[in-house]
């Protein structure tokens, strides 16, 4: 299981810092 979570974590990670870095450059 902590394998999935990691992979959960890991996704969300990586969709949430392009909007973040998106909205900045906005």
């Amino acid at each position: 299981m902590a394998k999935e979570e990691a992979i959960e974590v890991t996704a969300t990670v990586l969709e949430t810092l392009p909007n973040a870095r998106f909205k900045l450059a906005v």
